[in-house]
């Protein structure tokens, strides 16, 4: 079901910020390096060996003797990175949360449930802010509330432009000027807001409200962040050359398109790649079918047959 919010106004906003529909777009490569700017590793954490799947070392682990004759560790635990708790808020009256009575003008949460799930996968610990209305009030509570019992921050909705935009204006109060409100020339997922929350200076991401450029925004931009700060070495996911099997359409434009494909490798050992369903930014069942992003750039789209440049969502049967 599609987690649209309403249509804004260009220009100017009333809360002195401005319209980032006027302001230059940056790349996504420009994005992300900006957004990695704003995390840090976490401190080392000491975990015994039974628990310490999924985490990064902070230290070298040398063995006891060279060559044991038998399994052996002088160690019962080691220096670790700490993986950090990421906690989730969704913005917006419209929204009735899973379970909820569906009444008059209300949709679906979908982006809440969907990157708590994400978070699990990637081995985050998640935790789940709820609902917060679109009251300045009501959203600075919940947000000052959240940062104080996370290490990071993901909220989606009211970061794009206009009057009810409120999510982008309470993280430039409660970021003491940290706040970058970006404008990505990417499909979905262009508009993005990052700040630096409270004295832990935790770090949070703003997300757009529409489900699949929530996600898309998290797969390009907020993963790596995240996999930074627990110390991982190589954050991003990998990216390799594919074929389109079949055309690979977009409107005419200057934005990376992301689309959501199925990878396959075939038995010469080259990866193929079609669309896995629709590609409005509310369709959350291509999402969910995706194993890949190809990442379409500027132009008119992706004959059959033409090389794309694609992220692997997930490599396990490709």
């Amino acid at each position: 079901m599609s987690q649209m919010r309403s249509q804004r106004g260009r220009g100017a906003t009333s809360d002195g910020l401005a319209d980032p529909a006027d302001c230059a777009m940056i790349s996504p490569e420009e994005a992300g390096h900006l957004v990695l700017a704003m995390v840090s590793p976490l401190a080392p954490a000491r975990v015994a060996l039974s628990a310490a799947s999924g985490y990064v070392l902070a230290e070298t682990v040398r063995a006891a003797e060279a060559v044991p004759r038998f399994a052996n560790s002088a160690m019962d635990g080691y220096a670790l990175r700490a993986r950090p708790v990421v906690a989730v808020l969704s913005t917006g009256d419209e929204l009735a949360a899973p379970g909820d009575a569906l009444l008059p003008g209300k949709i679906r949460d979908a982006n809440r449930p969907a990157l708590l799930a994400q978070l699990r996968r990637d081995g985050f610990p998640g935790l789940d802010l709820g609902i917060s209305a679109d009251d300045q009030d009501v959203l600075w509570s919940r947000l000052e509330a959240g940062a104080s019992r996370c290490d990071a921050l993901i909220a989606t909705g009211g970061v794009s432009a206009g009057d009810h935009d409120l999510l982008k204006v309470a993280l430039e109060k409660l970021g003491g000027g940290t706040m970058r409100h970006l404008h990505v020339a990417v499909k979905p997922g262009k508009h993005l807001a990052v700040a630096s929350l409270g004295r832990r200076h935790v770090p949070a991401f703003a997300l757009p409200g529409n489900p699949v450029a929530a996600l898309v925004a998290y797969e390009l931009f907020v993963r790596s962040a995240l996999l930074a700060m627990a110390g991982c070495p190589v954050p991003s996911r990998p990216r390799i050359a594919a074929i389109a099997e079949t055309d690979l359409p977009r409107h005419p434009g200057p934005k990376l398109h992301a689309m959501r494909v199925i990878a396959r490798a075939g038995p010469d050992g080259i990866v193929r790649v079609r669309p896995s369903g629709g590609q409005d930014s509310h369709m959350l069942r291509a999402m969910a079918l995706a194993n890949a992003l190809a990442l379409v750039p500027g132009g008119s789209g992706v004959r059959a047959g033409g090389r794309v440049e694609v992220v692997l969502l997930d490599a396990v049967g490709l």
